[in-house]
């Protein structure tokens, strides 16, 4: 794949980061705030993603605004005098004053989104990150269709991913492999290979159920993804679990947790529940165990889970094998959380619904470009002077040329 970037540089004017690492920045007035602290309804709760979705496509960048010392359903910051929270979506007053912008803030707040907007007066807020890439995702050919209604509910098109794949199918413009409930411990040795492939080559992984531990009793060479050995297998550990699960509150803030509630009374079904490392196991070191049961004593194995490295979790997810290198992996518990297909969807299984999509916009995150302009690149252009350019690009996105041009005139000894 080949991609274009044009920097245009204009005479006397100030650079900005592309990709800001600020914790705070300041928006204009006529800025638009995505309330993401309703988890009431799909609409208020779901919906959101789908209004993010459309505005990437639209080639809409969305700015994710993540309070880093921020308790449980904290607030992101304050606008106006409201509080925020739930990781807000904000929408810039410069990119809102295009004309299909606003068309896409008419059509999904008539869809049930909290858009808020235009604002005011300008605001503060934490951003941890500016969204511009939104993933494709490839739905396991076993029990993909599990994942259909949550993308129903966010109003994302079946174009942002593919249903009844298989490893086989993977390649490197596929940027997450869907997997609930699933047997890959019954794989061909043609599957297994390919799914090891993609992930030893930077591919990511979202897995439910008993999909989680079958992974890790394939044979040999297991898949201990966030284990440093293997977990429990599904038919050797009881499932009985609260419907009160335990947040490990140094992650209040991790990108994947921004939903409001507690999804524990959604995981209240399937064949696997809960994630337990063998005693031989322990979670990875910088896997993290975002939600877990606290002191949870499994009636099948006989042991207590109390510790860090063995937590009996209900969310986990970190670096495929450790390695901060290779893509994300991410396990959460349960076969599916729009529960007998009703569509009533409850605030628990809109949170858990909220955690699969965040794990969808970070994978997004680790995928999408990043311009790094050099430390010597000029904050302002003097007429009749040289000055030296250069900027590197990083991100998943293979070959780039660049092409550099100037507003108000200016000449390049090389344009490329």
């Amino acid at each position: 794949m080949k991609l274009k970037i044009t920097l245009l540089l204009a005479l006397l004017f100030s650079i900005t980061a592309l990709f800001s690492q600020n914790p705070n920045q300041t928006f204009s007035a006529g800025s638009y705030i995505v309330n993401m602290g309703d988890n009431s309804s799909i609409n208020k709760g779901l919906k959101p993603y789908g209004f993010v979705y459309a505005l990437l496509k639209n080639n809409t960048p969305v700015y994710w605004s993540i309070n880093s010392s921020k308790t449980k359903d904290g607030k992101d910051f304050t606008a106006n005098g409201v509080d925020y929270k739930g990781g807000t979506f904000i929408v810039s007053a410069e990119d809102a004053v295009n004309s299909s912008v606003s068309s896409l803030i008419s059509t999904w707040k008539s869809k049930g989104a909290l858009i808020v907007g235009p604002m005011a007066s300008s605001f503060v807020a934490p951003i941890y990150t500016k969204l511009t890439s939104w993933p494709r995702a490839i739905l396991d050919e076993d029990n993909g269709s599990l994942m259909l209604p949550y993308y129903t509910n966010a109003g994302i098109p079946s174009s942002s991913y593919v249903t009844q794949a298989n490893p086989t199918l993977l390649t490197s413009c596929d940027d997450v492999y869907i997997m609930p409930h699933a047997d890959p411990h019954d794989w061909s040795s043609t599957y297994i290979t390919a799914l090891r492939n993609y992930m030893n080559n930077g591919g990511s992984l979202w897995a439910s159920c008993h999909a989680v531990s079958a992974l890790d009793m394939i044979t040999p060479n297991p898949f201990n993804f966030l284990t440093t050995n293997g977990l429990v297998p599904f038919k050797d550990h009881n499932n009985k679990i609260s419907t009160t699960g335990t947040f490990n509150p140094s992650n209040h803030a991790d990108p994947i947790m921004q939903f409001i509630g507690n999804p524990t009374p959604s995981f209240q079904n399937g064949s696997e529940r809960i994630y337990l490392p063998k005693v031989s196991s322990s979670w990875r070191s910088n896997a993290t165990v975002a939600l877990y049961e606290n002191n949870y004593t499994d009636a099948k194995t006989g042991i207590t889970y109390n510790t860090a490295a063995n937590s009996a979790a209900l969310i986990a997810y970190g670096p495929t094998y450790g390695d901060t290198s290779k893509g994300m992996v991410m396990y959460e518990a349960a076969h599916q959380y729009n529960y007998e297909d009703d569509y009533n969807t409850t605030a628990s299984e809109i949170a858990a619904e909220r955690a699969f999509f965040n794990f969808l916009l970070l994978r997004g995150v680790e995928k999408q470009i990043v311009i790094t302009l050099a430390t010597n690149f000029p904050t302002s252009l003097t007429p009749e002077q040289s000055y030296p350019l250069s900027a590197s690009i990083t991100g998943n996105n293979g070959t780039v040329t660049y092409e550099w041009s100037a507003i108000g005139g200016g000449t390049f000894s090389s344009t490329s």
